[in-house]
């Protein structure tokens, strides 16, 4: 991990008493029963409210209520402290069905910071909220530009212009605001808390994962849901616990989300 990395963190009781109650006995959060959760983007006012600006166009990071902690081996076995993820699942709605993209982790010592996951299939692009991230949105973006290629028209395009300008986003895709997931059956879930956004291209945009030596991912293929279930019945993919969260709770979301943006 980066000596210098600084991650945003939220700690557990205000996330267990101004987030989660509503939603999950606030006894349950903090007892020995453990359980993983979805929560829709819809029953999420509090949520945003609470970690950013209500309007999009004017969502900023919080001040007082989350701070920016060193990301340490220690915090990441700190469950006083919810380390705040930013979690893109790419979206091809087609004619008839949707598509999501599927990757693997690089299992390679050092190509995967969060090695707890390395080997694992995942949808979710993204990670941690750092200092330099203005939104949850940028946050998002930045970390879309380092692990994805995107090309329009078949041309990859120039990255960099959306460094600087994050706001072109909307030249080559959608963010959804999809919710959020909490996951306590696991050591990785137990100190992570991931707001979930749809990436969903135009039509003429192509989202790539880059893959190869010294990548976090080393292959992808985009695949429809009922593609992804034979997979995991097989054997063949094996899934991070957000990706299975999110499979078997976000499904409703995502098709109502997409069918919106063809309207």
């Amino acid at each position: 991990m980066g000596s210098q990395e600084r991650v945003l963190v939220i700690d557990r009781k205000t996330l267990k008493e101004k987030i989660l109650s509503p939603f999950w006995g606030a006894s349950e959060i903090a007892s020995t029963k453990r359980e993983a959760i979805f929560i829709p983007f819809a029953g999420l006012n509090d949520f945003f409210r609470f970690m950013i600006s209500v309007s999009p166009a004017t969502e900023v990071l919080p001040n007082r209520k989350g701070r920016f902690m060193l990301r340490s081996s220690s915090l990441e076995h700190n469950q006083d402290f919810q380390q705040i993820i930013s979690y893109g699942v790419v979206i091809k709605p087609g004619d008839k069905t949707l598509k999501v993209l599927v990757y693997r982790r690089n299992a390679a010592k050092g190509a995967y910071k969060e090695e707890r996951l390395g080997g694992k299939h995942s949808v979710g692009v993204g990670g941690h909220v750092q200092v330099t991230d203005r939104t949850l949105r940028q946050s998002l973006i930045r970390e879309l530009i380092e692990e994805t290629k995107i090309f329009r028209d078949g041309n990859m395009i120039d990255s960099s212009k959306l460094c600087s300008d994050f706001g072109r986003y909307k030249e080559y895709f959608k963010l959804v605001p999809c919710g959020l997931i909490k996951d306590e059956t696991n050591s990785v879930g137990k100190v992570h808390l991931g707001a979930v956004f749809l990436i969903i291209p135009h039509d003429n945009v192509d989202i790539r994962m880059r893959t190869g030596k010294g990548e976090e991912s080393i292959s992808y293929k985009y695949m429809t849901f009922s593609e992804y279930q034979k997979g995991v019945n097989s054997g063949s993919i094996n899934p991070e616990s957000w990706t299975t969260i999110f499979f078997e709770k976000a499904l409703p979301f995502v098709k109502a989300s997409c069918c919106k943006k063809r309207e």
